[in-house]
């Protein structure tokens, strides 16, 4: 895949929707880092054709500030036009260019003058990105790398579906399907905790689909604040998969405000020969809700 030109593509999308400004906070490779106070700017990473007919666009974002973590709840200052997408999207960008995030999934008739419209305000900046379909430079595919480095399957429960590719967590009907996976939209796990007690959290992830023989490559798994009044602390927020013990990973959570959450967990298969985040590649997210009590 021309990962290499899928990113640059982006990144000028990106500068297009958001003008001078944002071409006045790119960092220069020897220009000081930046400071605090900059805003968050949404990305459209790409679309991928599901088998179904439906489309999936695929977005992320840049917290360009150098320490500041930026918190903008749903609402006025981050939403998602038509409306019947909103929600979905993040509430916490941590620092730095975070990539392939959320997905939403779109009807056979959504057409290439169609547009989906993520608006983020933070710091006194308000930007938007369109994500849009049918343009070939944007679209996306989950085939191997030229090592073989895939998305891995994610399973948020030991007997729970098979998850692969940037899933989006939105409710739909769609059955959930490893091997044809970008187009299945999956419900999230659903749990319970409360403030100031461990929360254990613990998910399957591997490099090989079952019954398949293929030398297993050591799967990562990082956690996000996806949603939520504030900041979730992790006991471990990156691991690696236990190849031994079935791709198992456990980590705890710990809250300090009570409400409704919502986490990410990313499992990534970033050979460092074959595969990175920008690659658009290599990594399965999922979603897990949380309701906290005091």
């Amino acid at each position: 895949m021309r990962a290499s030109r899928i990113a640059a593509l982006g990144l000028s999308a990106a500068m297009l929707v958001l003008g001078a400004p944002a071409l006045a906070a790119q960092h220069l490779p020897l220009a000081p880092a930046p400071g605090d106070g900059l805003p968050v700017s949404p990305y459209f990473e790409g679309w991928y054709r599901n088998s179904d007919g439906t489309y999936t666009i695929s977005f992320g974002y840049f917290n360009r500030n150098s320490s500041a973590d930026i918190h903008v709840p749903l609402g006025p200052d981050n939403f998602i036009e038509p409306a019947e997408y909103d929600g979905i999207q993040p509430t916490h960008f941590p620092v730095g260019r975070q990539q392939g995030v959320f997905t939403v999934t779109l009807p056979p008739d959504f057409t290439a003058q169609d547009r989906v419209v993520w608006t983020i305000t933070s710091n006194g900046r308000t930007y938007s990105v369109p994500g849009k379909i049918q343009v070939e430079g944007y679209q996306l595919a989950h085939r191997p790398m030229a090592m073989g480095s895939r998305p891995p399957v994610l399973r948020l429960q030991p007997d729970g579906p098979d998850l692969l590719g940037p899933m989006s967590f939105e409710d739909n009907s769609a059955p959930p399907s490893a091997h044809g996976g970008i187009g299945s939209i999956l419900h999230p796990l659903s749990m319970t905790a409360t403030v100031g007690s461990p929360l254990t959290l613990t998910v399957w992830a591997t490099d090989r689909f079952e019954g398949e023989e293929r030398e297993e490559v050591p799967v990562g798994v990082a956690w996000f604040t996806h949603q939520g009044p504030t900041q979730v602390a992790f006991s471990e927020a990156e691991l690696e998969a236990d190849a031994q013990n079935q791709g198992r990973a456990e980590t705890t959570a710990i809250f300090s405000q009570p409400g409704e959450y919502v986490l990410r967990v990313r499992a990534d298969n970033f050979n460092p020969l074959d595969s990175s985040l920008s690659d658009q590649c290599c990594w399965t997210n999922g979603y897990i809700r949380v309701t906290v009590s005091p």
